[in-house]
């Protein structure tokens, strides 16, 4: 389609499709191709992602259409597959949809009855649009979608008169049709060969001997489905300049959504900067995004049934729902896995400043991290809020208390994970992803109190990593981040020698630093101590040692814990005493400058 209908896509994209540098990768990829919606290939994503864009259209038509003139009137159409119905991302997404009563959106199921492995019947054999209508979606089923094309239009003009449900219109296929080996899985995911491609070809009329090869009757075709289509955009174009003209503070405001031009100098006018409270930073951080949402109307989200314990709350905003459509405050209800893949679907609509948050608990994480990772793959810039961070958790016990997470984060490419110390490092963390590079940023925040240290910068956390507490020929380094930044402080009050404490909430960014500014930070020939409460995988890029937690936490009160992992002042000070007399003996290995 992407040949014929826009011709974004060349013949010889096509014949390149799977190889190197190609465009046609092995699944649709939104980064290569931007006329691609989404990046599909993950089961379940793309259904799912269809539901955050049918939020993002809902939201945006009842914000600034107006009765005069209506601006977003758009349906979300997608394609889902066997192995989507399958999933259970697509069974959260499909349940808040119906929930939501989402009538701007028609999923056309292709349901062909087989996958890799054979038949769907030897594994899946539930009534799907049952299902679906108890979610609350409207169903229509055509019985014969390789050839009753009528029956496929029919359904189509009844689901554009649904109101008040989305629509799932099951379409039973064959897959492979007309080939010989049509309803078998051999079709699935290899291609045809040359016998077998030219039997087809005659069956449906083709000449055998021709490849690539595309009628000129099709595209005669194609180019007046393109001429409707530029004079129906032309329209859209009037319709909106005449809304510029009407209505120009709301177009202004539709602007600033669209283009998404976040600037640092424009975030140092309205972010606060001050640090005042010893509060969890799950509590500032609320405080803040409130600051966000007064600034940044395109700031949309929710959380997975936590909203009192994630701290994410907007003061005087709305929540979506029927009725309520420009609110925009999302109740996900227990769905994390549906929710960011919601959220990416809102980030696919193309607005820059159309920003999705979204919020659960850190050892939760693992549910949202397929969607995390697509995320990160295509750039989508979103504000991923994981509170209750660590072994401070407490008495929740290790089934709660994510040891291994900060790790598994870190680990993902193109993300921001940062995990602030106190108030004004909270501040400087969104600042530094909202208007950094587009790219998701997660937000590890604490449950246990997080005063203000003295040292902190809000400057010094833009870089990802800075000095906290300053010293002349230090003889050792202690790094932290988080919570364990005040810990790393009282430790360095404890030793007999000069130690310099430095904290390092985003590893990310402060990779980005000139090899200069690192120096400044962890200076030559100084042994370095790093302090966080959790594994130390990862560690060694930063630190010659770690002091951390690297087995499964433990159910007591959180200083209890703390005490037990050895996370205590004189417990780290004597960590840090050993350390600096080992390196007495050997050379300090390099840190900084490395190949």
């Amino acid at each position: 389609m992407l040949h014929i209908h826009t011709n974004v896509l060349s013949i010889d994209d096509l014949k390149q499709f799977r190889q190197y540098g190609s465009k046609t990768a092995g699944h649709p990829e939104h980064h290569l191709v931007p006329a691609i919606d989404v990046t599909t290939g993950p089961l379940g994503q793309g259904i799912s992602n269809a539901v955050g864009l049918s939020v993002a259209s809902h939201y945006l038509a009842a914000r600034f259409n107006k009765p005069d003139i209506q601006i977003f009137t758009n349906k979300v159409w997608c394609i889902a597959s066997d192995g989507d119905m399958m999933e259970g991302v697509q069974a959260e997404a499909a349940s808040f949809a119906g929930h939501q009563k989402l009538d701007n959106l028609i999923v056309f199921w292709d349901n062909n009855k087989v996958t890799i492995d054979g038949h769907t019947d030897i594994a899946f054999t539930e009534n799907v649009p049952m299902r679906y209508r108890a979610y609350g979606w409207h169903t229509i089923s055509v019985k014969n979608a390789d050839t009753d094309f009528k029956g496929i239009e029919s359904a189509i003009i009844e689901a554009l008169q649904v109101k008040d449900k989305p629509v799932l219109i099951e379409l039973n296929t064959t897959i492979g049709f007309g080939s010989d080996v049509a309803d078998t899985p051999k079709v699935h995911g290899t291609p045809l060969n040359k016998e077998q491609l030219a039997n087809i070809k005659k069956k449906f009329g083709f000449n055998p001997d021709e490849f690539f090869t595309v009628p000129q009757a099709v595209y005669d075709h194609y180019a007046k489905v393109r001429a409707r289509t530029h004079k129906k955009v032309e329209e859209w174009n009037t319709k909106y300049a005449q809304y510029a003209s009407k209505y120009p503070e709301d177009y202004k405001v539709l602007q600033s959504i669209i283009n998404g031009n976040f600037t640092l100098e424009e975030f140092q006018k309205f972010m606060p900067k001050v640090n005042e409270k010893n509060v969890g930073t799950r509590v500032t951080s609320g405080l803040v995004l409130n600051v966000l949402a007064k600034n940044l109307p395109g700031l949309i989200g929710g959380s997975a049934d936590l909203t009192p314990s994630n701290n994410t709350a907007l003061d005087g905003e709305k929540t979506f729902k029927p009725g309520v459509r420009d609110g925009r405050y999302i109740e996900f209800g227990i769905r994390e896995h549906g929710m960011q893949a919601i959220a990416n679907g809102i980030q696919y609509y193309g607005f820059k400043g159309l920003v999705p948050f979204t919020a659960t608990f850190f050892v939760f994480f693992q549910y949202l991290l397929p969607s995390i990772r697509v995320a990160a793959l295509e750039s989508l810039r979103e504000i991923i809020i994981l509170t209750h961070d660590s072994i401070g958790v407490g008495e929740d016990g290790p089934t709660h208390q994510p040891v291994e997470s900060l790790a598994m984060l870190r680990a993902l490419p193109n993300i921001n994970v940062f995990r602030p110390a106190d108030q004004l490092e909270v501040s400087a963390c969104y600042t530094a992803g909202l208007t950094g590079p587009s790219r998701p940023s997660i937000f590890v925040l604490s449950r246990q109190n997080a005063p203000p240290l003295e040292g902190s910068s809000f400057e010094g956390a833009l870089k990802g990593g800075y000095v906290v507490k300053k010293v002349e020929n230090p003889k050792l380094v202690i790094v932290g981040t988080g919570t364990e930044v005040n810990l790393a402080l009282k430790t360095a009050e404890l030793l007999p020698f000069p130690v310099q404490v430095v904290s390092l909430p985003c590893m990310e960014i402060y990779n980005t630093q000139s090899k200069e500014y690192k120096r400044s930070v962890f200076p030559k020939d100084v042994p370095v101590l790093s302090v966080e409460a959790a594994c130390s995988f990862g560690w060694e890029r930063y630190s010659h040692k770690h002091v951390g937690v690297d087995t499964f936490g433990l159910s007591a009160p959180a200083n209890k814990v703390y005490e037990h992992f050895g996370l205590v002042p004189e417990k780290v000070a004597e960590k840090a005493k050993q350390l600096v007399d080992f390196y007495s003996k050997y050379p300090v290995p390099e840190l900084v400058e490395r190949i």
